[in-house]
This record gives C-alpha cells, sequence and structure tokens, in this order.
C-alpha cells in the first residue's frame, strides 16, 4: 500500500565464511532478473558488494550515504554496447510488427505484398548521451541482422527465449537484451544492466513519464522554455 516501503523481496546467502557468503550473493544478485513497470538496484547492490570496503567488512552506518554522496560506485556499460543492444531490439520488435501487420491483412483476405519489403529491408533510430544513431538493417536470414551505420557493418544473430529474451551474438560475444517502452522511451535491459533510452521528441512538445495524470506546466507567452 502507499505506506509500505519500497522493498518487494529478501535475497539472503550463507557459506562457511563471509567472503563465500558475498560471492554467493554477488551470482544470486547477477542472475536476478526483474521484470515489469519495478525500479530496482540490483545492479548498484552487485557494485557495492564488489567494493573493497565491503569485501574487508570495514564499514558502518555512515558508510552507503559517503558513497552517496561522492558518486563513487556506478554502473557502467559500454556506450557502444548500449547502443548495438537498443538498435537489435527496435529491429526485432520491428520485424515482429510488421510480420504481424501482414499476417493480419492476409487474414482479412487483403493480398497486397506492399509492406512485406518493410520486413526485411528497414530504417531505425536510437538516441543516446545526446547522440542519434540512425540504423539501416538489412536481414539477412531469419535470425540474422545486419546493421549498418556510415560505412560501418555489423551482423547480429539473434534468437529469443523461452522467457521472451533476445540473446544476440555478435563480435565473438553474446549478450542478453530485453526491453519495454515507456512513455519517455526504451527501458532496456542489457545483460542484467538497465538503460533508459529516450525517445526522440520535438522540442515544441511537452512530455510527461506520468501516464494517466493531467499534468499543468504555464509559461508567459513569448517566455523561453528551458530544457
Amino acid at each position: 500500500h502507499e505506506f509500505a516501503d519500497s522493498q518487494f523481496g529478501h535475497l539472503f546467502a550463507k557459506g562457511p565464511d563471509r567472503e563465500s557468503a558475498r560471492k554467493s550473493l554477488v551470482l544470486a544478485l547477477k542472475e536476478m532478473e526483474v521484470r515489469g513497470d519495478i525500479r530496482n538496484s540490483v545492479e548498484y547492490l552487485v557494485k557495492l558488494l564488489e567494493t573493497d570496503d565491503f569485501k574487508s567488512n570495514s564499514i558502518d552506518t555512515s558508510w552507503l550515504d559517503g558513497i552517496i554522496k561522492e558518486k563513487s560506485v556506478t554502473v557502467d556499460v559500454a556506450n557502444d554496447d548500449v547502443v548495438v543492444g537498443a538498435a537489435v531490439f527496435k529491429a526485432f520488435q520491428h520485424v515482429r510488427i510488421v510480420t504481424d501487420e501482414v499476417m493480419e491483412s492476409f487474414r482479412k483476405g487483403q493480398v497486397s505484398t506492399n509492406d512485406i519489403s518493410g520486413i526485411n529491408s528497414f530504417d531505425i533510430e536510437v538516441a543516446y548521451m545526446d547522440m542519434k544513431y540512425s540504423f539501416h538493417v538489412e536481414r539477412v536470414s531469419g535470425d540474422v541482422y545486419k546493421f549498418s551505420i556510415g560505412s560501418n557493418e555489423l551482423e547480429v544473430e539473434v534468437t529469443q527465449t523461452a522467457e521472451g529474451a533476445l540473446l544476440a551474438k555478435y563480435g565473438g560475444e553474446s549478450h542478453r537484451i530485453l526491453g519495454m517502452d515507456e512513455p519517455l522511451g526504451l527501458r532496456l535491459s542489457l545483460d542484467g544492466n538497465t538503460i533508459l533510452m529516450p525517445t526522440i521528441f520535438d522540442p515544441s512538445e511537452l512530455v510527461s513519464d506520468v501516464t494517466g495524470k493531467v499534468v499543468r506546466y504555464l509559461q508567459d507567452n513569448g517566455s523561453n522554455v528551458e530544457n
């Protein structure tokens, strides 16, 4: 209810000594996957458990407050992986949506094939860290996508797991991708790390991340609106 705290579960670990229990806890957190519109600090907790102070148990009640104030612990994901991960998710989502639309038109007896080409060749955009990336995507086969941006190309093998996550293989690595569209953009989960990919908005529009609410924002006529 509205007066409860933000906890939705507890995780305990045990072992023959503190260090063994800590390692088990880190492993359990890395394997945890929280889905839905629930903000959580799983990735941040892993970073806290990996700090030297926590490993040596030289912490007190003010330890966490100091870390938050100094921002000495952060969760970082390589920008290239974030952008490619978002592009893979958007490409897979595009193919699924367009394929469903074509199949629905066939079920209705409409035999136009104009939209079929859009299943295998299309453009997508990704915005991240104040940069916009425009990709052209070609489906090489049913589960292989070729992403082109400028003179650079990348082939990605994409498969969907039974629980709906995407496994993307490229550059000799494999990445696990989940995504959820929100009012302000795409909430991407990449290898357990959560990143918000903002939607590219018309700067003349005001957009709220609060759904189902009336938002009022007043400005004097002719005044500047700070972003």
